[in-house]
């Protein structure tokens, strides 16, 4: 079967969702861990075993004035085609247009998440909570979300962040590891 990185879900939006995050086979696989305009994403294992550290010293894109190019693109980068990381706009769109359920057991493997349900056509996606890199550390996995956009705030870059009870868009500085999800047109 195709893996969920690649797998489009038209949920009536502006651009269809990925089914799951860059890295991941299944829909409730956390994937990698990016910094905001890097392509090489880390697993969980590799950030906690030292392989990369998420700080400011070992960032490599803190150049970057404006929003994402192609070649900055985690997901068009390691996915191709015409996919992309969403932007702060089309995460707003995923946010008005959908209903929001936090689940404790995405169906059935124990999977903590929010489960996106168009309020256009009845498709849904599922976004894991997989936390997020600070440091050499994976924390808040199971009980936060930290999904980057393409888009630049000033000095900072926009990241949706979700918890079992909010759903907000905020910024951070890019060197966080996040996840990141895919759209395509």
């Amino acid at each position: 079967p195709p893996r969920a990185e690649s797998t489009a879900v038209d949920l009536g939006l502006r651009v269809k969702w990925a089914a799951g995050n860059v890295g991941a086979k299944n829909p409730e696989d956390y994937g990698l861990y990016f910094a905001w305009g890097e392509t090489t994403g880390y697993t969980a294992e590799q950030v906690t075993s030292g392989v990369r550290a998420f700080d400011s010293a070992s960032y490599t894109a803190s150049a970057i004035s404006t929003d994402l190019k192609p070649e900055q693109d985690a997901v068009h980068v390691n996915l191709g085609g015409n996919w992309r990381m969403p932007t702060e706009t089309e995460y707003r769109e995923l946010l008005n247009k959908c209903n929001v359920v936090w689940t404790n057991n995405y169906n059935g493997t124990g999977i903590k998440g929010n489960i996106f349900t168009s309020k256009v056509n009845g498709k849904s996606v599922f976004f894991p909570a997989a936390g997020y890199c600070f440091g050499s550390g994976v924390d808040s996995v199971g009980s936060d979300g930290n999904y980057w956009s393409a888009s630049k705030k000033s000095a900072w870059a926009w990241y949706f962040d979700f918890t079992p009870s909010s759903q907000v868009l905020s910024d951070n500085f890019g060197y966080y590891g996040y996840s990141v999800r895919g759209v395509c047109e």
